[in-house]
């Protein structure tokens, strides 16, 4: 397997078929005659046996993982065994490793000869079979849109088929769209569908896109409730932990939240996102989730009547962040990402109508804003220090005569060039 051009249609060019995944693009060398031609009966009926076995499997939709095996005999591997090679393989790797793999074979007796097998809720797709399932989805795709009136069921599970093996398809995904359309697959089974794919393809844009699409879809339909949005921030919180820093999966949050209007939901995900951030000092996404969560938090409270004695319940959060950040610079030197956040919190509050009448006192007392949630009413409990210019400067002094600090060296450099930005910022 060698990596080659993008081309989502798995279209045939030059060596082999190049095929999409989440981490670029990969191409599989043509299949010989002796090991995938049609003329072969009895590859054929294997062949048949493991495109019927991933389909049924498919249906249910209470698979929690999707992986690769290199052996899925029962007879030859015993299930522990199958299980633990499951579990080890963190995507399919067929479809995604940057390494050399060697050309494998269809076993024509043997070990292997199961394409696929599902254990706990695990499905597992043997990487022998990978290749000319993928092979005959794309031909059968083409068929498809080769002929004016083509088969439903057989559209259905091709395209399924397709976006699971290779989930940069825009074409299998766009019909997958008509085919929700049409009432024939159900939108709420896609998500699930997408739900199995991000175990493993977790940085699909296409299936990011596709799943908003379907959101957006079920809200002019028939609406989408509060659990909705909560099950879309589990699977997301889901798949940022396991794949830490993944763009897309935090744009698809943030989208989910701005169309969420609900006031204490969107404190709450304030909440979340305090939580996210002290165990993730050095994921830039997370942080910016907190910069949109803010804005989206404004434009849902009432309007500003800030005073310095009763600051109000935005400028309460956003002072409140930038002790947070302050607190963790000083305890987790060296890291970028939490310099960019304090300057996109600055930024944050300057931009507020209240900035002017607040900002060059030192400290603010409590709030008494009616609309205080519990976490607002327990921050505000506490002296929250205002951030001004001189307080600012004081702060990076501070850092730069600080030579105890591990990675002292980049500190100073960051504290540098954030000095270099109040600067510019505070004229």
């Amino acid at each position: 397997m060698k990596r080659g051009a993008s081309n989502c249609d798995g279209k045939v060019g030059g060596r082999g078929v190049v095929v999409g995944s989440s981490v670029g693009t990969v191409t599989y060398d043509r299949v010989d005659a002796n090991i995938g031609s049609p003329c072969d009966a009895d590859l054929e009926i294997l062949i048949d046996r493991a495109w019927r076995d991933l389909d049924a499997a498919l249906d249910d939709d209470s698979l929690t993982e999707l992986g690769v095996t290199v052996h899925l005999d029962s007879e030859s591997v015993p299930a522990k065994e199958t299980l633990n090679v499951l579990a080890s393989v963190p995507a399919l790797s067929i479809l995604q490793s940057d390494e050399e793999v060697p050309d494998r074979t269809l076993p024509k007796s043997g070990a292997g000869r199961q394409g696929t097998v599902v254990r706990h809720k695990k499905l597992s797709v043997s990487a022998v079979w990978l290749k000319p399932l993928f092979l005959r989805a794309r031909n059968l795709f083409h068929d498809i849109m080769a002929s004016p009136t083509p088969d439903l069921s057989l559209k259905k599970s091709v395209t399924r088929i397709m976006i699971v093996l290779s989930p940069m398809c825009y074409s299998a995904f766009n019909m997958r769209k008509s085919l929700i359309l049409s009432g024939e697959v159900s939108p709420v089974q896609e998500l699930h569908l997408l739900n199995l794919i991000f175990t493993k393809f977790s940085k699909s844009n296409e299936a990011w896109a596709h799943r908003r699409w379907i959101l957006e879809h079920l809200f002019h339909t028939s609406g989408i409730d509060l659990m909705q949005w909560d099950s879309e921030f589990s699977i997301c919180a889901k798949v940022a932990q396991q794949y830490p820093k993944n763009y897309y999966c935090w744009c698809h949050r943030s989208w989910c939240i701005s169309r969420c209007a609900d006031f204490l939901k969107v404190s709450k995900e304030l909440e979340w996102a305090d939580r996210w951030i002290n165990s993730n000092i050095s994921d830039h996404s997370g942080m910016h989730y907190k910069i949109v969560l803010l804005a989206h938090f404004a434009s849902l409270s009432q309007p500003c009547n800030c005073s310095v004695a009763l600051p109000c319940t935005v400028c309460t959060r956003i002072l409140a962040a930038l002790q947070q950040n302050r607190d963790m610079i000083c305890f987790y030197p060296g890291h970028e990402a939490l310099w960019a956040h304090r300057r996109a919190l600055l930024n944050t509050w300057k931009c507020r109508s209240c900035y002017e009448t607040v900002w060059s006192h030192q400290t603010l007392n409590h709030s008494t804003d009616n609309t205080l949630t519990d976490a607002d009413q327990t921050t505000s409990k506490t002296d929250t220090q205002c951030f001004t210019p001189k307080s600012e400067r004081d702060f990076v002094t501070t850092v730069l005569n600080d030579k105890t600090v591990c990675h002292f060296e980049m500190q100073r450099r960051l504290a540098s060039r954030y000095s270099q930005w109040l600067d510019q910022y505070f004229v």
